[in-house]
């Protein structure tokens, strides 16, 4: 997946900060265990010099002695015994010394061997997928009301379904196979915000949650597609934990439009990633708007949910 200079550039400062972090750490303990332990530090030390008297002995033909490495190793080998069993005698953990790296295996250094490294990657899609839409909005579920809805079912249906997005919750970040959820209903019944609480919860839970309007989505599609704009919008949708696709039915659609909404709606159906969508938009009104393929998609597949009632924002202001 391609990224923008932007991104790659914001990933490295964060691996960068990463490392210099770590590495001060390890600068800090070692120096505590210098003035507290001596004998710890001088033996860490033995340690650390294994490299260096290795190359010492290179660059002075010793090592055609086929007992030199094994006495270096075995040197090595009990002074880190001794620094382990010290450590955890005085009531420290015993890799205490050892830089305390995000990712032990490159080092937070983002490259292995010559290729991104694992948490290189992870990190890229991460920043991909949060600056699509611009800045997030944070919304609880503590804050839905109930008491605007206009009659006692609606207000009994909503309790409900708030109820049910934190199980939810709860299922995606317990990896529980849950379904994708189509939320429909008239403008202002509350579809975008407890969409926006779904994203909050999951986000500070560590997914990588892509939020945004159908019509902001499409347009940065085309926008890339015809007009060679930055950035790789489809494939962000495609790969993030979940997609939430907001007022579905407000974007200018096209044929090509409506292949890539199809494509994106399969492709993370058959690799189980939950996306939501919401919609002003019925039933009825859906099929008549999209073709066959991507109705018969999400009424097959999503849990399609009822929002009730008319624009609950009128009555907010009243209140």
């Amino acid at each position: 997946m391609a990224y923008s200079r932007e991104i790659v550039e914001k990933a490295q400062g964060i691996i960068d900060e990463r490392r210099m972090k770590a590495e001060d750490i390890n600068r800090q303990r070692t120096a505590e265990m210098m003035i507290s332990c001596p004998e710890i530090y001088e033996n860490e030390m033995r340690v650390r010099g294994t490299f260096f008297r290795l190359m010492n002995e290179m660059l002075t033909k010793k090592i055609s002695d086929p007992g030199v490495l094994e006495r270096i190793e075995s040197d090595r080998t009990a002074a880190l015994e001794f620094v382990r069993k010290s450590l955890r005698e005085k009531g420290y953990p015993e890799d205490y010394l050892d830089t305390p790296y995000t990712c032990p295996k490159c080092r937070d250094r983002g490259v292995v061997e010559g290729r991104r490294c694992e948490c290189m990657s992870e990190l890229l899609r991460r920043l991909s997928v949060e600056s699509q839409g611009g800045e997030a909005t944070v919304r609880r579920f503590i804050e839905a009301r109930t008491d605007i809805y206009a009659t006692p079912q609606d207000r009994e249906h909503m309790k409900k379904l708030i109820d049910y997005l934190k199980r939810y919750c709860d299922d995606v970040a317990q990896s529980k196979a849950s379904r994708s959820l189509l939320f429909h209903g008239s403008t202002g019944t509350g579809k975008t915000f407890l969409s926006q609480c779904i994203a909050s919860e999951l986000r500070e839970r560590g997914f990588a949650v892509c939020f945004g309007t159908a019509y902001e989505f499409f347009k940065a599609i085309e926008d890339q597609r015809f007009k060679n704009a930055d950035g790789d919008t489809e494939n962000t949708m495609l790969s993030c934990d979940l997609l939430i696709i907001d007022d579905l039915g407000a974007e200018f659609r096209t044929s090509y439009t409506e292949s890539v909404l199809y494509n994106i709606i399969n492709t993370r159906t058959e690799h189980a990633r939950q996306t939501i969508i919401s919609t002003n938009l019925s039933i009825d009104d859906l099929r008549k708007r999209y073709n066959e393929r991507i109705t018969s998609r999400l009424t097959g597949t999503f849990t399609t949910i009822p929002f009730p009632g008319n624009d609950i924002r009128l009555r907010l202001q009243s209140v």
